[in-house]
């Protein structure tokens, strides 16, 4: 509790500092390309750290507009190609995000403020568009068509601004999901 309450002293402290700091607000928009890992669990060997997933090509987009050096909102909308194999059983899917997000520039926040670098956090909530197809000794078996779900993102991004309107990153991500049948089965 100790540690929440001066987490929440230091961002309310940080917040009313910037606050007296004319700041100019900016847009960014960000086209994003990276590699994805599902992490599922059909006949998943548990006792692995890796899970048996085969490594996917992803692409999106986001939107955001810094209200603070520390705060801003954004949205993100992602392709996501997905497929593991194990055995017999292989599947394969396309999940379609769209997240709003809150993002946090973590330098500004503990005060080492950068002209040249940015470390973000994010955390949002959105939904996910899914269509999966599963199959046991490559015959089709099962597959869900036209599926929703509830996701949450969590990331970190590293970011170095070459001029003022342009930069490169690499940003990390953890997606969850409120559905169990991402790997295309509906049957027992």
């Amino acid at each position: 509790m100790k540690k929440f309450f001066l987490l929440f002293i230091l961002l309310v402290a940080n917040v009313v500092t910037f606050a007296q700091v004319k700041y100019d607000r900016h847009w960014s928009v960000t086209a994003e390309m990276g590699a994805n890992k599902f992490d599922g669990d059909v006949y998943q060997k548990y006792n692995d750290v890796v899970p048996n997933s085969i490594l996917k090509l992803s692409m999106g987009v986001s939107v955001e507009r810094t209200l603070t050096p520390v705060w801003g909102l954004g949205a993100e909308l992602y392709y996501f190609p997905y497929s593991a194999k194990n055995g017999d059983i292989h599947f394969s899917g396309n999940l379609f995000h769209f997240n709003p997000y809150v993002a946090m520039n973590l330098l500004n926040l503990f005060d080492c403020p950068s002209e040249h670098w940015g470390v973000w956090g994010t955390l949002g909530g959105g939904l996910a568009y899914y269509n999966t197809t599963l199959y046991k000794d490559d015959v089709k078996f099962d597959k869900v068509k036209d599926g929703w779900a509830l996701t949450v993102p969590v990331g970190l991004m590293v970011e170095y601004n070459l001029t003022k309107s342009l930069a490169v990153g690499a940003k990390l991500q953890y997606r969850s999901h409120n559905k169990d049948n991402l790997e295309g089965s509906n049957k027992n």
